[in-house]
């Protein structure tokens, strides 16, 4: 896992107190991603922009199970290592288009650029799940974010078969 400095992801010396305050809303305090707020836009402005991306979708793997066996602060780590991994994958070495969706989902925007492809973000691990749809396949914004979703919970399925232990038992 490579070593990050959390700390640092999270908040930048120099920021006057009230640009720390905005970051602090802005960036996960975990991860040090952008949150849904501005993944929301950002994706409906890259969709509207014309400009062809792949969207992935990211699920962590057993992150309740971690949680109930490990405690929480298990469960942040393994929400680390998730992140590490998506940010190394990334060809790009970019995390500024990676996005914390919501408590272990998480959302990249792909640019579709000659000499990286979607396939080029492979994780080959079992800490998360990802789901990926090119962004030309689909007419409107919503039916991308909506196929991306169906089949990351197919995908989460299959996994669940493999890994039964990793389900939620709400």
């Amino acid at each position: 896992m490579p070593n990050i400095d959390w700390d640092k992801l999270s908040y930048e010396a120099g920021y006057t107190e009230g640009q720390a305050s905005m970051r602090h809303y802005k960036y996960d305090e975990l991860t040090g991603l952008k949150m849904r707020h501005d993944f929301n836009r950002e994706f409906k402005d890259m969709f509207d922009s014309g400009k062809p991306f792949h969207f992935i979708f990211a699920d962590v793997n057993g992150l309740k199970r971690v949680n109930t066996d490990g405690g929480h602060e298990a469960g942040d780590n393994l929400i680390k290592e998730c992140v590490a991994q998506l940010i190394e994958c990334n060809p790009t070495g970019n995390s500024d288009l990676i996005y914390r969706y919501s408590g272990d989902e998480f959302c990249i925007i792909f640019p579709f650029n000659r000499g990286y492809h979607s396939n080029d973000l492979n994780c080959p691990s079992d800490i998360c799940t990802l789901a990926t749809k090119f962004s030309g396949d689909f007419e409107t914004y919503d039916a991308l974010f909506k196929s991306a979703n169906k089949l990351l919970l197919e995908r989460k399925q299959e996994h669940y078969k493999l890994f039964p232990n990793d389900r939620r038992n709400c």
